[in-house]
């Protein structure tokens, strides 16, 4: 065990030298260092165990040393020497990752006594490193699958005391996944890393921390029933404790440790329908694993739909529409995470090719307008449903800017053009095209927002404008039937009076 003295003084530095036999306790006492900078520059060469230093010293002080010690050498021991009247800065100080600190007036007993308990940190630390290791090593073994030896066994005994596998009759495994913390800046495996801890100390059992989720092993005793439930209550004490979500996928119950690999196997398949079913908080293998699988693609009225939608350019209309279609599929009791994922990526694929002839259409480049999306999306526990609508939502940005798409919506658009152009032809094709919608869907949207059928509300504008000229104007009822696009003067004359109840001449002497 290398202890270094560091001093700026060297009737101090010689002292604590020499006071104590360190050779006899089993130290090697390195060359004292006559600064902080002195001892910085020897801590990679040298790696001393503990550091025993004054505070105040010339240059760098003994925080100083103590922040670059636990930078360079992160378990190397720091001990601090103080004064009386730095008492309570230096107990302050201890965040700067000293160990411990001691008067300079101390007795030579209490030094040693001070440096001894460093030792003992030390050696403690490297026990348990080792100890956990092993543990790592060994659960990692028991994930893995296959037969598990007698040697194996034993050492589980000894190292996983909490499988009790001396009187449990089953095993079964949870995964288990945190949510609620956000994912910038590592706040989601922070989130894990925390649960992780909590659980490895309050549920019995061994866990173990994935990429994603944390790995429970869990014994099950004979005549010992609702330790399912337990741990369900236990979730929801630690999602109070760290203001989280905590959500669990149990797999198979296996009699045997040489058969866990079956549970881990069918828990972490049960943990993808998290995104299926995310108000669940304890999902069992049981009750999904007869699931068939649903729809897997669009069908062409749903193609037809969101091409519809896209060329609309309606953003919310298309949320709501992607919403409702994932709804149904998540409440589709045959839906798979297998065929729930092949369904977004048929619509987000769907989404791309209606964009890009949409774009063409527009008389933009497609390859330069479209932002490259990676397809499929990746088969995640969750956030697939939010991934695709972005996607998609995306795409449709990327189409407006293409096309210079107008801001105003379509049906605003459309009855601006049908009052402008009331003298002209007017069919529904015509107007939808206008707006960029197929026939079918203008015809259903415009009905929906206006409260007409088109022709119904064609009709009712013309006869509006053709009221306007009979008042203000002098032309003859040819002249207005022909101003409101009518050809025909007896077919106008006809609707006019069905409209207003009077015949163009009458409705012109009332004014």
């Amino acid at each position: 065990m290398k202890l270094l003295i560091v001093d700026d003084e060297v009737i101090i530095r010689t002292g604590l030298s020499t006071v104590i036999p360190w050779p006899e306790y089993g130290y090697e006492l390195l060359q004292p260092a006559a600064s902080a900078e002195e001892a910085i520059a020897r801590l990679e060469s040298e790696r001393p165990d503990i550091v025993l230093t004054d505070i105040q010293m010339t240059g760098l002080n003994g925080f100083d040393l103590a922040r670059e010690v636990r930078r360079i050498l992160p378990s190397t021991e720091v001990i601090i020497l103080t004064g009386y009247d730095q008492f309570e800065y230096a107990r302050r100080a201890i965040t700067e990752g000293v160990s411990d600190y001691l008067l300079k007036t101390s007795r030579p007993d209490e030094i040693k006594s001070a440096v001894g308990a460093a030792r003992e940190r030390i050696v403690l630390r490297g026990e348990s490193g080792n100890r956990n290791e092993l543990r790592e090593k060994l659960i990692e073994t028991l994930i893995q699958g296959g037969e598990v030896d007698y040697a194996t066994m034993r050492q589980s005994m000894r190292l996983l005391p909490r499988l009790r596998m001396d009187t449990a009759s089953r095993y079964v495994v949870c995964c288990i996944g945190a949510t609620g913390w956000g994912t910038e800046n590592g706040y989601g495996k922070l989130l894990l890393f925390a649960a992780h801890n909590v659980i490895d100390e309050l549920v019995e059992g061994e866990a173990a921390l994935r990429e994603d989720h944390i790995l429970l092993i869990l014994p099950l005793m004979k005549g010992e029933e609702g330790s399912l439930a337990k741990l369900e209550d236990m979730l929801m004490r630690i999602e109070r404790k760290l203001k989280c979500k905590l959500y669990a996928a149990v797999g198979e119950e296996v009699c045997s440790l040489d058969e866990l690999k079956r549970s881990i196997d069918s828990a972490q398949h049960t943990f993808l329908y998290h995104g299926l079913l995310p108000d669940v908080r304890m999902i069992h293998t049981r009750d999904v694993c007869r699931r068939k699988g649903g729809r897997r693609a669009c069908s062409p009225g749903e193609k037809e739909d969101l091409y519809a939608l896209l060329q609309e350019g309606d953003a919310p209309a298309l949320q709501l529409w992607l919403e409702g279609m994932v709804d149904a599929l998540e409440s589709d009791e045959e839906t798979t995470p297998e065929s729930y994922h092949a369904y977004l990526n048929s619509v987000l694929l769907e989404a791309e090719e209606s964009v890009y002839r949409l774009v063409k259409e527009a008389g933009a480049e497609p390859a330069a307008a479209i932002k490259a999306l990676p397809i499929p999306l990746k088969l995640a526990a969750e956030n697939g449903r939010e991934e695709m609508m972005n996607r998609v939502l995306e795409l449709l940005k990327d189409y407006l800017t293409a096309s210079g798409h107008h801001s105003m919506p379509p049906m605003n658009r459309a009855i601006t053009y049908i009052q402008e152009h009331l003298e002209e032809d007017l069919s529904l094709a015509l107007v939808a095209k206008r707006v960029q919608l197929t026939p079918h869907h203008f015809s259903e949207v415009f009905r929906r927002e206006t409260g007409h059928t088109y022709a119904e509300f064609v009709a009712k504008a013309r006869v509006e404008k053709a009221m306007v000229l009979l008042k203000e104007t002098d032309a003859s009822s040819s002249e207005i039937a022909s101003r409101v696009g009518y050809g025909d003067v007896e077919f106008f004359s006809g609707l006019f009076e069905k409209h207003t109840g009077f015949t163009p001449w009458e409705y012109r002497r009332r004014r």
